[in-house]
């Protein structure tokens, strides 16, 4: 026994004063439950491993008839700004999964992911994690399709042609990521390789610790 892991439901938190006078240290919360450990090896620095560090975002960028979709945020503090459709990953997704999924919930557009563009690495995004950021090539799978905004979340959209990207990018306000990445399409436009396959995909599930298991790699295309 190296260590003890207790774990607290909602109808038992008031044990949790007890077992920190105890020695035990709270390791996460979820909506379920808390729960505490104490590493019991004396003279002996804890291996247990941290909680989750970072969140995980993903964006889709969707190039058509030589043009790229942006949007225009609505709400808070990125309120309009204007980027790719995209946000969080959730439990269970793949980073392609949850960007063509973001791209449906917030364009109405059935999109396939194709390559890997751009990612950024942030270890403090807020007082609480760091935040990893893909970007993932996308592609129409209906070419007659229509943009439908979501109202809730998005103010506005349009279709920006990739050599006046530049223009775009001048007159209209972005994040420092989303400018950093108009500004990296507009550089790997001028070197002549849009349209390059940077990565493929690897998406076949794989046999994982004895259950077949979602699995995505990103390979270089040689």
């Amino acid at each position: 026994m190296k260590a003890i892991w207790i774990q607290l439901d909602s109808n038992q938190l008031a044990l949790a004063e007890k077992l920190i006078e105890q020695g035990f240290q709270m390791h996460h919360c979820t909506q379920n439950y808390l729960l505490l450990s104490q590493w019991i090896i004396e003279n002996e620095k804890s291996r247990l491993p941290n909680y989750t560090t970072h969140s995980v975002g993903a964006g889709g960028l969707i190039i058509h008839n030589n043009q790229i979709l942006l949007i225009q945020e609505k709400n808070g503090t990125k309120e309009g700004l204007w980027g790719i459709p995209g946000g969080l990953v959730d439990d269970g997704e793949l980073v392609a999964e949850a960007a063509s999924r973001e791209v449906k919930e917030e364009t109405g557009l059935d999109v396939e992911p194709y390559d890997c563009f751009f990612f950024r690495d942030l270890p403090i995004a807020n007082q609480y994690q760091g935040d990893i950021y893909f970007v993932i090539f996308m592609r129409l799978k209906n070419q007659q399709q229509k943009v439908q905004i979501q109202d809730q979340e998005i103010k506005n959209y349009q279709w920006v042609e990739i050599n006046k990207l530049q223009e775009f990018l001048i007159q209209n306000k972005f994040g420092i990521t989303q400018q950093r990445l108009i500004e990296s399409i507009i550089q790997y436009q001028k070197s002549n390789r849009f349209g390059t396959q940077l990565c493929n995909m690897d998406m076949k599930p794989r046999v994982m610790y004895g259950k077949e298991k979602k699995y995505c790699l990103f390979k270089p295309n040689l």
